[in-house]
């Protein structure tokens, strides 16, 4: 019946967070095949999808569950970033940069997004807009330690070298020893932080 199937959607939607928050994408790919098998058109397990492709570096793959993800909710913020994040992995920096401000323009205090746009704000040669970007994700996450590490390296790009010490140190503090062992670079994915 419908209902049966819908409730067993919603559970492989589940199963399929679980696999993406253990770093087992394969997992969660057959959970989300389970779940599409019954669901279709259920945006969120395409959106997994797209986390599992992107976890096992096949972003192409991952481009396309994001965008048929967004065709069902186009108002879905992780499906966005997971797109900017697809797109900067394939070197399409400006696609990259417009689903990144989409999906901060939906979700304002989206940290992780707000971090992703800096990292293609510096890929661009924006080093204000990326600074920018790190700074608002440290004002809505202030424990996030990638968005403190990534303030550091934009600020120590741009001469700033005092504060680029400070957001250092602030990143280091939240590691609890070192950023760099820690902390992806702006030019890495971050998964530190749970979607929305």
């Amino acid at each position: 019946d419908t209902v049966g199937r819908i409730k067993t959607a919603r559970l492989a939607n589940m199963i399929a967070a679980a696999a993406i928050a253990q770093h087992a994408p394969r997992e969660a790919l057959a959970a989300v095949a389970r779940g599409l098998d019954l669901d279709p058109d259920d945006a969120l397990l395409h959106s997994h999808r797209a986390e599992a492709r992107l976890a096992l570096d096949e972003f192409a793959a991952a481009a396309v569950a994001c965008r048929t993800s967004l065709k069902l909710d186009p108002a879905f913020a992780p499906a966005w970033n997971n797109l900017g994040l697809a797109c900067l992995a394939l070197d399409d920096v400006e696609e990259a940069a417009a689903a990144l401000t989409e999906a901060v323009r939906l979700e304002p205090g989206y940290a992780k997004a707000l971090v992703n746009l800096g990292n293609c704000r510096l890929r661009q040669g924006a080093g204000a807009e990326a600074i920018a970007a790190y700074e608002e994700a440290t004002r809505q996450a202030p424990d996030y330690a990638t968005a403190w590490a990534n303030l550091s390296a934009a600020r120590r790009q741009a001469g700033d070298l005092d504060g680029a010490a400070a957001a250092a140190a602030r990143a280091d503090a939240l590691l609890g020893g070192s950023p760099q062992a820690s902390a992806p670079t702006p030019d890495q994915a971050d998964d530190s932080l749970p979607d929305p």
